[in-house]
């Protein structure tokens, strides 16, 4: 007898085997390779990759979204940061982190300034100027003034201030101490009196130099009111910096500081009489259970914070009211534990990665319910992350998809739409180690671009890539002319019909795949940068072939059926826009879609096609059943549905 299997929707993404028995499984894949899972169902072929530059020895790619039209890529090296605009050096910026330590580097930028903090390092911003109507960039350290601080002093330990000489009643003060603030409280005849200054020289463990007064003191009154900055080269730096209800918070060893509102990085705590205004600094101290270290702050709903153990959020304790040095509390979140990565924003909400690299997580607040939503986004497919989140990217449009690459060099992406309940998992191959990663608008804001930098094998020598994804295929195409589903790629436009492609040298020794108008030729291997293609072509495009793979978790003839003995006879896929393809129970059978007639080749372009394709299959008979869905020319393909047909 024979029945049919339809799975009309793919958009469950990767499962693991483990999850096999769930009803999930029917719309979910256990290989989903370079194919996109869309939010309303199909799969859609991930585009290829065009080559942008050259960016060997390069660490990390961060972008900077000015404008629309202003669009950086920032290039992290250990001595130097390449400012890119469309491709091409703008800037240089020379800089001195060790390269093991640039992708801990905690970056957010706000409008045109970008904050670098690391523990080990002083922060850091660079500023975007305009001079003569032309865009500059420069790097400084941040500099925090009047604070933060840590609790006041407990201890005997007076302090006194004379003119600008600092005197302690005992050894306190060391050469690390060059640099930070310190806020004290006199009191004479019942006259309180505040002041913060910086010690800008130290004579001996008692005796130093300030500058940069502010307040008022009653000089030579020796007081136990005093308190230093927790921020120096032997304490350490701010861990993370984050930019909230029009403050700038900065956070190290659990504990949160805010500057002064509309302040910048001014953190004073109260006036010169000891009066505390609403827009004053202030800290707020984190009930730490397990570790005290700060991985990330975020701005959302409210300020949420990323530790070793848990995650909170800062509140005044009514929603939509600001936080405030009398109105402040910290809310417990999430009990997962984050790692040192800054999270992405979708939905509303924030997408983070625990302390292990293994699980992604979201997490918002919800004012109607006033908790917070949560949720694991790896619980259907653990394995998806093995060998470890190492970077995230998050493209909003077209498709909402989270991206990460992996310390292993391996790239991973998740069709991300909590409102439509879709978390899609899938892998990406770019035949490549991808080290680094992050999203940029294109210039004319209809969505969000991918660029990866890639380690490849080029002639023997390793290479790294600075390389944009593409949309495969752009809209309202009809034919393949103008696709790109090869990595790595060049395109050329030609006058006359054309023989000879160079300006290959960055894919020199490699085996390249070729569209030429629209039509695939024969494979080439690129020698003095340079292929020769079979026929003449105007427009060429030429890069490294990928594979696209799906094969879907579970073929079920019917309900109760699972375990049925059963022979696949013919499988029908309903595709969209799409040239060549595959079918079979396996990669190895699987058979070209007819779309040729006769011994015509598939070297001019031809409409693409949509509608269904069928192929018939000569499965065996088995308690399992298998189909295999495979793209492996240069071509784009949308799977829409799948009609298998088996016999029972």
């Amino acid at each position: 007898m024979a029945l049919i299997s339809c799975i009309k929707s793919l958009n469950g993404g990767k499962f693991s085997p483990l999850l096999k028995a769930r009803d999930e499984y029917v719309a979910s894949c256990k290989t989903l390779l370079n194919m996109i899972p869309t939010v309303q169902g199909p799969l859609k072929r991930r585009g290829g990759t065009k080559y942008v530059a050259d960016i060997s020895g390069a660490v990390r790619i961060v972008s900077f979204v000015f404008s629309p039209i202003q669009v950086y890529l920032f290039v992290f090296y250990s001595n130097k940061i390449d400012i890119l605009l469309n491709g091409t050096i703008y800037s240089t910026l020379s800089v001195s982190y060790a390269a093991e330590d640039i992708p801990f580097i905690y970056i957010t930028q706000i409008q045109d300034v970008m904050y670098l903090a690391h523990s080990d390092y002083p922060t850091k911003k660079i500023v975007r100027s305009v001079v003569d109507g032309v865009a500059a960039f420069a790097i400084s350290t941040v500099d925090f003034t009047n604070g933060p601080y840590l609790d006041e002093n407990i201890t005997d330990i007076t302090v006194s201030v004379s003119g600008t000489t600092l005197t302690t009643s005992a050894a306190l003060l060391t050469a690390a101490d060059v640099g930070r603030w310190i806020h004290f409280e006199t009191v004479d005849n019942g006259a309180t009196k505040c002041a913060d200054a910086k010690i800008a020289a130290v004579t001996n463990s008692t005796t130093a130099t300030i500058s940069n007064i502010s307040g008022e003191f009653h000089t030579g009154i020796a007081t136990k009111m005093w308190r230093l900055s927790p921020f120096s080269a032997s304490l350490g730096y701010p861990e993370a910096v984050c930019y909230h209800q029009e403050r700038l918070y900065v956070a190290k060893s659990g504990r949160i500081y805010a500057p002064v509102q509309s302040g910048g990085t001014n953190f004073l705590i109260k006036k010169s009489d000891g009066t505390v205004l609403e827009t004053h600094g202030f800290s707020v101290d984190l009930a730490v259970e397990k570790g005290a270290e700060i991985y990330w702050l975020m701005s959302s709903e409210m300020l949420m914070i990323g530790t070793l153990s848990y995650e909170y959020g800062i509140t005044s304790g009514t929603f939509g009211y600001a936080v405030t040095p009398t109105n402040k509390k910290p809310v417990k979140a999430y009990d997962v534990g984050s790692c040192a990565l800054k999270p992405e924003t979708t939905d509303d909400g924030i997408v983070f990665v625990d302390l292990y690299r293994r699980s992604v997580h979201f997490l918002r607040y919800s004012p109607v319910y006033e908790n917070f939503e949560k949720s694991e986004l790896t619980k259907f497919n653990p394995d998806i992350t093995r060998g470890k989140i190492k970077e995230t990217a998050m493209c909003q449009r077209k498709t909402p998809v989270y991206w990460a690459c992996l310390k292993n060099g391996k790239m991973i992406g998740c069709t991300l739409s909590i409102k439509d309940n879709v978390v899609a998992w899938f892998d990406a191959d770019v035949s490549g180690e991808v080290i680094s990663l992050c999203s940029l608008p294109d210039m004319n804001g209809e969505r969000d671009d991918l660029y990866i930098a890639v380690k490849r094998k080029i002639d023997g020598v390793t290479k790294t890539y600075l390389e944009k994804m593409t949309d495969g295929l752009p809209e309202d195409e009809e034919n393949a002319t103008n696709s790109v589903f090869v990595d790595c790629a060049k395109t050329y436009d030609f006058a006359q019909d054309t023989t000879e492609i160079t300006g290959l040298s960055h894919l020199e020794g490699l085996t390249v795949d070729i569209l030429a108008d629209g039509g695939v030729q024969p494979s080439r291997k690129v020698e003095n940068g340079t292929i020769t293609l079979q026929s003449a072509a105007k427009h060429v495009v030429v890069g490294i072939g990928y594979k696209s793979i799906v094969e879907p978790s579970a073929i079920v003839p019917a309900e109760g059926r699972e375990r049925t003995i059963k022979h696949i006879s013919k499988i029908e896929a309903m595709l969209l826009e799409t040239l060549g393809g595959k079918a079979g129970i396996n990669e190895a059978t699987a058979k070209e879609f007819p779309y040729y007639t006769g011994t015509q080749k598939m070297t001019a372009p031809i409409p693409l096609f949509s509608g269904a394709k069928e192929i018939e299959s000569g499965g065996r008979w088995s308690k399992e059943s298998n189909v295999c869905i495979v793209q492996d020319a240069p071509l784009p393909m949308t799977l829409q549905a799948l009609y298998v047909t088996m016999e029972i």
